[in-house]
């Protein structure tokens, strides 16, 4: 059976110009209203971002990038949903861990300047101060197992952070449900929806 690292860093994973369109994505998507703006995964403390939820764009991109995962876990994967984030200064992530719909999760780095994340493995170890920073350069990305490792990222000292995180589940687990929806491309209006038909 093979490993699958905790974490590990993808160098390369997208092209100069993969970076370029996907800023201009995100600076016409707020312009248009098409992103959802507010507190980072729902905590006031955390700062605020621009969050656009799998887009056609990106989940075109997380599709094409199947292969590269299969690979890192000698398994087939699928896409679950993708998310396109710009985060503004002061921005932080708490230590946490995803949902199982992030089985398998890829950081890309958008934005020019960097920003350090951290990851550890168990709360204990955390307590400890046992952990590592990664710290990439645009275009590179950071696979992780979202829901099983810790991670986090301290204040953003940049005026804006753009990143794209791309989430995979093992083909054909009861996971594999596109993050429950009816075709690849839908959006945060259907994600919007779908959590007032759910009362999130």
């Amino acid at each position: 059976m093979t490993t699958i690292p905790n974490w590990l860093v993808l160098k390369n994973f997208l092209t100069e110009e993969t970076c370029l369109v996907a800023e201009e994505h995100m600076r016409m998507s707020i312009a248009n209203n098409y992103t959802l703006y507010g507190h980072i995964n729902r905590y006031a403390s955390n700062g605020y971002s621009w969050d656009l939820y799998s887009s056609p764009f990106t989940d075109s991109l997380g599709l094409s990038k199947v292969p590269e995962i299969n690979k890192i876990i000698n398994d087939n994967v699928s896409l679950s949903y993708t998310m396109l984030r710009q985060y503004d200064r002061n921005s932080k992530l708490q230590w946490h861990r995803d949902r199982w719909e992030c089985e398998f999760s890829v950081s890309c780095q958008i934005s020019s300047e960097p920003w350090g994340m951290e990851f550890g493995e168990s709360g204990q170890k955390l307590h400890a101060g046992e952990h590592d920073l990664l710290i990439i350069e645009r275009g590179d990305a950071i696979f992780y197992l979202g829901p099983q490792v810790f991670h986090s990222r301290k204040k953003l000292p940049h005026s804006k952070h753009i990143q794209i995180f791309l989430h995979y589940v093992l083909k054909g687990s009861t996971l594999d449900t596109r993050d429950h929806r009816p075709e690849y491309g839908l959006d945060g209006t259907f994600r919007r929806q779908l959590e007032v038909v759910n009362g999130n």
